[in-house]
């Protein structure tokens, strides 16, 4: 009590001095500029006391409220850098609002494989590369069928590409005014004259045989893969010692190693244990083969594989499937294009039809190898809603009204793989053509991801979105889906169970509340099984 009642009476005797003077200070002259030295009040000026005894700057960094927003933490103030810290560092308003980084200007090119056999299968192809407007191909071999020879030499190559291919010297065009054309050699095309008829047709870096040339954020390397090779064709043969050399001297975000002979393939010729070299050791990201006359997406050894043999030879079945086997298509001819800048690079193989039978994303920095955390795990519960006349416009983002969706655990379908088995045969539910799924997830700080990887498990075709914008396709038809859009092809009853993979930008997080969702169509209304589950993994520092 006694305390208090100190505390009131100092407290009046303040506003009874600052009402009177007293001789203790100054007088107040009421011009609104004139403190009267009370160190309590002040005498109405626009500005703080400049004699008051609390400091108006708490923290000392030169800024007021309520223009700083924490004034007890000096580094946080109108013009702070902001940081990934779960504050508003620059006082906008806004929380982790880093800089995006810039993605650098964009490249395209395509890639082909086993192409030179001339006819409509080739020039489907051709036609097909030619729409994406690349900004150069690049070939993974067997660029003139049967045998190398010049006399078809400009037939099989320069009637379908001669725009791309610099110091042309064929009869179909201009050429290129600088070379965009760079293929690697394939064992037909050593037939001829020892490889001789590919090395006067095309102008190439280095010894042209193997070489190695950038493009914007993508340093690719060419390898001779043959056995005719002088240089050999073993990780320690003169050849892997100049890639092993090349690749610790990269500094390219992505670097890609290109070649006629696939390491690992389970199509007809199979692996080829000669090319099994240390990629990842030596910093290669990803590498590329033809040979085999089909597509296929392997993974092994941490590296990623493309084998692409599907430029306009015959076609040949894959009839096995291996542990590093991931996507398999023989069914139409297509080729890959490729996008990418300082940020990502995005693999698709794109059939003749125009559907998208594969996508790949890897992102800068990615390793599979890294920590984890799951925002999304798999076996974790779904809404699904398998109805004919599809669940209705907006579907896949947020706000969107659900409630009358099934719930399942995932793996969701039927043919036999499922923990929750979809109606096949109750009235309007009989075998969906197609099945929606959602989820929620939350994201407590979209700036801690610096890495985002997708893993699907899909029967036939998905397409998948995060809130509301499409981020992954496989399987499917380019172009707009519905509920009547089948699937690009049936997958093959080995394949079930097996996990596609694909690195997303974490930037399509939102801080709080995410919306997954996915539709998962069927390649036929009587496919006897359809299969989705879906894991989504953040890789923080």
């Amino acid at each position: 009590m006694t305390r208090d009642l100190s505390g009131s009476v100092l407290v009046g005797l303040g506003l009874l001095l600052a009402g009177c003077p007293t001789g203790m200070g100054e007088p107040d002259d009421d011009t609104a500029t004139i403190d009267d030295d009370d160190a309590t009040i002040d005498d109405d000026d626009s500005g703080p006391d400049d004699d008051d005894s609390s400091d108006p700057d708490g923290d000392g960094d030169g800024f007021l409220p309520p223009e700083d927003c924490d004034d007890d933490d000096p580094e946080v103030h109108p013009g702070a850098e902001e940081v990934c810290n779960g504050l508003d560092d620059d006082c906008d308003g806004d929380v982790d609002d880093l800089p995006v980084p810039d993605a650098g200007p964009q490249i395209v090119f395509a890639v082909v494989g086993d192409f030179g056999y001339g006819g409509s299968n080739e020039a489907a192809v051709s036609s097909l590369v030619r729409s994406w407007n690349p900004d150069f191909v690049t070939t993974n071999g067997d660029n003139n069928y049967p045998s190398g020879s010049p006399s078809t030499m400009d037939a099989h190559v320069g009637f379908h590409y001669q725009q791309y291919i610099g110091n042309y010297i064929g009869i179909y065009g201009p050429g290129s005014e600088e070379n965009r054309f760079f293929p690697t050699m394939g064992n037909h095309d050593w037939y001829g004259g020892h490889g001789a008829p590919h090395l006067v047709y095309f102008s190439l870096p280095g010894n042209e045989r193997y070489y190695e040339f950038v493009r914007g954020p993508v340093h690719l390397f060419a390898l001779s893969s043959d056995t005719d090779e002088p240089d050999g064709t073993t990780a320690t043969s003169v050849q892997g010692q100049w890639l092993q050399a090349a690749l610790a001297e990269s500094t390219s975000p992505f670097r890609v190693v290109y070649f006629h002979h696939p390491p690992w393939s389970a199509g007809m010729h199979g692996n080829t244990s000669r090319m099994q070299w240390p990629f990842d050791e030596w910093g290669a990201q990803v590498w590329m083969a033809g040979h085999d006359h089909d597509y296929e997406r392997v993974y092994t050894e941490g590296v990623t594989g493309l084998v692409n043999g599907s430029g306009g030879a015959p076609l040949r079945r894959i009839n096995r499937w291996e542990d590093f086997s991931r996507v398999q298509f023989d069914q139409r001819f297509g080729a890959q294009r490729v996008v990418a800048d300082d940020r990502s690079i995005t693999f698709e193989f794109i059939d003749i039809d125009d559907n998208l039978i594969d996508a790949w994303t890897l992102t800068a920095g990615a390793r599979v190898e890294d920590p984890s955390t799951p925002l999304v795990h798999d076996g974790s519960d779904w809404l699904f809603w398998q109805r004919r006349e599809g669940p209705g416009w907006g579907w896949m983002a947020s706000g969107f009204d659900d409630d009358l969706w099934s719930v399942g655990t995932a793996p969701i379908g039927f043919g036999g793989l499922e923990a929750t088995k979809l109606d096949v045969d109750d009235g309007d539910l009989i075998r969906p053509q197609v099945v929606w799924f959602r989820t929620v997830f939350e994201v407590e700080q979209v700036c801690a991801v610096e890495q985002l990887r997708l893993r699907l498990l899909r029967d036939d075709g998905a397409v998948v979105y995060l809130n509301g914008q499409e981020i992954l396709r496989s399987n499917m038809p380019l172009g707009p889906v519905g509920p009547e859009t089948l699937a690009a092809s049936a997958i093959d009853a080995q394949a079930d169970g097996r996990w596609l993979d694909t690195w997303l930008d974490p930037l399509l997080l939102r801080q709080g509340a995410n919306v997954l969702a996915v539709e998962v169509h069927q390649h036929s209304p009587l496919s006897d099984d359809l299969l989705f589950d879906l894991e989504l993994l953040a890789y923080t520092p």
